[in-house]
């Protein structure tokens, strides 16, 4: 999936090589292996957003949350 390369930034980074795609009925599964850096610990929420081929979309919706570790 994409190009095979890292994306980072000062927060986290992206290893687009190792992404998946999954597909069961109307499910589309996305996995994308992430790691953190150590300043970025701590409470974190999630949000997706949607978009269909027409242009209609469902606005960003917070779907998760998640507690970055210190390591």
């Amino acid at each position: 999936m994409g190009t095979p390369e890292t994306l980072q930034n000062s927060h986290c980074k992206l290893d687009v090589l190792d992404a998946s795609v999954t597909t069961a009925g109307n499910i589309l599964t996305v996995t994308i292996p992430i790691s953190f850096t150590t300043s970025f610990a701590g409470p974190k929420q999630v949000y997706s957003l949607a978009i269909d081929n027409n242009g209609s979309e469902s606005g960003w919706q917070q779907v998760g949350s998640w507690n970055v570790p210190a390591q």
